[in-house]
């Protein structure tokens, strides 16, 4: 789910130069009065009000009397008929820039309320591309790159997530930003960044083994086989790896990678310590295991004897 804050829209009622001659003095006291019965959830009076600036000739009075209609849509969580509001009210195209980014923003926090994850996206982009990048916090760039992973356009999450944490000091970056990282990463098939990801995860929160994991399996995508044995190696070691599937899968990878006896050692310790059942499988693997190690004992035998061997001329 995209975590967003919406913002209440409120405005200012001093009125600029330009926009005096636009809104008529009753308009004002209309204005005025809907915000106080907003304000106290007075919601049959502040409709009244309403109803008589969006019916009025001034543009600028009707974009007031939808904004504030938004405003109390969303008090009274009626996300959708907020979002028609808004939308009438920039239709006008009467309200001060400002006002009118301060809306596509909060536009794009209703949609995404509501599901509509690319109006959402839409939405945050027009109030992106119309404020200082200053303006623009952590929050935000996280919100829309976790709108863009549910449309699964990972290389614009990856960009948004970025930025969400270069804004951040980094001890204050939740681990849950990096996770969104780390899967923008896996998805684009991009190793290099993912390994990064993954071993900052694992170096900050060592104690949590699909770290260990994530770190593994990176290392075994880009092919290097030693450092994925290593890493699952060392999580056994310091005793993160006590589930049964994951002594199976470190002992299969022992032997796939020629060290065979280890994984009887791992086996061994596994079903001393109550860690591994002794079921046809784990025995099963335990021979397996047994059996690549002793044809390594015996061609090493083997090639002893032969090298021992006297030659015979002929």
């Amino acid at each position: 789910m995209i975590r967003v804050l919406l913002i209440v829209i409120g405005f200012s009622l001093n009125f600029s130069v330009a926009n005096a001659a636009k809104i008529s003095p009753q308009g004002i006291q209309q204005v005025q009065a809907a915000q106080v019965y907003i304000q106290k959830k007075q919601y049959q009076p502040a409709q009244a009000a309403l109803k008589t600036l969006i019916a009025s000739q001034f543009p600028l009075e009707q974009a007031y009397g939808w904004r504030l209609q938004a405003q109390m849509s969303m008090q009274q969580a009626a996300y959708a008929q907020a979002v028609q509001a808004l939308k009438q009210a920039l239709a006008l195209q009467v309200l001060t820039q400002a006002e009118a980014l301060s809306m596509w923003h909060t536009l794009a926090g209703l949609h995404w309320r509501l599901q509509q994850t690319q109006a959402g996206i839409q939405a945050m982009q027009t109030w992106m591309q119309g404020v200082p990048k200053i303006q623009i916090t952590a929050q935000d760039y996280l919100a829309l790159a976790q709108a863009y992973s549910q449309e699964k356009l990972w290389s614009q999450v990856a960009v948004n997530v970025q930025k969400a944490i270069q804004k951040q000091t980094p001890e204050a970056v939740p681990e849950a930003w990096f996770q969104l990282q780390l899967a923008a990463s896996v998805h684009q098939k991009d190793w290099r960044a993912a390994l990064k990801v993954s071993r900052h995860l694992l170096k900050t929160y060592p104690h949590k083994v699909m770290y260990w994991q994530q770190v593994a399996q990176v290392y075994q995508q880009r092919g290097h086989l030693d450092k994925t044995l290593a890493i699952y190696r060392a999580a056994w070691l310091r005793g993160y790896l006590t589930r049964e599937q994951d002594y199976q899968r470190l002992a299969n990878f022992m032997v796939q990678q020629n060290v065979p006896q280890r994984a009887v050692e791992v086996l061994h310790l596994g079903f001393k310590r109550g860690h591994l059942g002794k079921s046809t499988a784990n025995l099963n693997l335990l021979a397996w295991a047994q059996a690549r190690a002793g044809q390594g004992a015996l061609a090493q035998q083997m090639a002893y004897q032969t090298e021992k061997k006297p030659h015979l001329g002929s």
